[in-house]
């Protein structure tokens, strides 16, 4: 490494530190959208091209392009420090956006179920008063003796109700 030792540590625990207060943030919007595995998938890839990323420009910054194995391990130091120390207000942060975008979602589309029912109801009560052309009319016809009997399903109770019915 070139130039001053201490400088240069500094900026890879602090550039290590940046990667995993990114990893957490990824991780709190996860959570808070609810993601499945492709949400997963995508964010730890978009994680990942940015890790790559920071770590050669690091290396540019450092040491003219070339990885040292100091540069890696305090930066790992400093994303493990982060992650560890950040997760559970991570995780309960997360949890707590999903809980509060249901809360505003439901609040916010509140008048739409609203307009939805009276929409419902509206045409069911349209439907009643003028019924579609071309059926038959809705009045039943007497059922003729015996009739019952094929329509039941043929249990011994039930059976022994059709007849009743028919005497």
């Amino acid at each position: 490494m070139t130039g001053s030792t201490w400088p240069i540590a500094l900026f890879c625990l602090t550039s290590g530190a940046a990667l995993g207060a990114l990893f957490l943030l990824c991780k709190a919007l996860r959570l808070a959208l609810g993601g499945g595995k492709l949400l997963t998938a995508a964010l730890d890839t978009a994680f990942g091209l940015v890790c790559g990323a920071v770590v050669f420009l690091c290396a540019l910054a450092v040491d003219k392009g070339r990885l040292r194995l100091l540069q890696a391990a305090l930066q790992a130091l400093g994303a493990w420090g982060v992650v560890v120390s950040l997760d559970p207000l991570a995780t309960a942060g997360g949890k707590l956006l999903r809980f509060l975008w249901k809360k505003i979602s439901c609040f916010l589309l509140a008048p739409f179920r609203w307009a939805k029912g009276k929409l419902a109801r509206w045409k069911k009560a349209r439907k009643k008063k003028n019924p579609p052309k071309g059926r038959h009319s809705s009045k039943k016809k007497p059922a003729e003796k015996g009739q019952d009997l094929k329509k039941i399903r043929h249990t011994p109770k039930n059976r022994k109700k059709a007849l009743e019915k028919l005497m």
